[in-house]
């Protein structure tokens, strides 16, 4: 695992789990005035400087998400009453598939909760596993064209669905 990635997991931690960030700050503070002797009122004001920061931090984690899910939400809106019908366009599908990609790379940095994440990996099973055209234009992008995967920023339907 890349520190990138340590990085933003750790970010997601502390800021999707902000009670037991705080519990461990505050704990972290508890034993240095106890054990070192630092004047409470100097540990209080740090202590609240750390949470209005942390606080803000998680009001910008919250906002970008929100922002992320939401463009994600719109362009697959504009793609989905596509991917219901007969006849897809190669272009519809490739849009689908860099649609995928992108959403699997902010997952995959942590910028995306695993609930978004399920959500949007439910949806992408469906089509890759019951659409013939979604099947065979992935057979042909991802398997027999292995130097192309790397524009997808990983993202490999074989290795996450059950394609047949």
């Amino acid at each position: 695992m890349n520190n990138c990635r340590l990085f933003y997991k750790f970010k997601y931690y502390t800021l999707f789990n902000p009670g037991k960030t705080i519990f461990f700050i505050s704990l972290t503070y508890a034993f240095l005035i106890y054990f070192k002797n630092i004047d409470v009122l100097k540990a209080a004001s740090v202590f609240i400087a750390f949470l209005a920061f942390f606080i803000n931090l998680r009001i910008n984690a919250l906002r970008s998400v929100f922002y992320i899910t939401n463009e994600f939400n719109k362009r697959f809106d504009v793609l989905n009453d596509c991917l219901n019908t007969e006849n897809l366009s190669v272009q519809k599908i490739y849009d689908y598939f860099n649609l995928c990609a992108e959403e699997y790379f902010f997952y995959n940095i942590g910028l995306v909760p695993e609930s978004v994440w399920n959500s949007w990996f439910s949806g992408m099973s469906y089509y890759f596993e019951n659409k013939d055209q979604i099947k065979n234009l992935a057979y042909k992008e991802f398997k027999e064209h292995e130097k192309i995967k790397s524009s997808y920023y990983g993202f490999d339907p074989y290795l996450l669905f059950r394609i047949s």
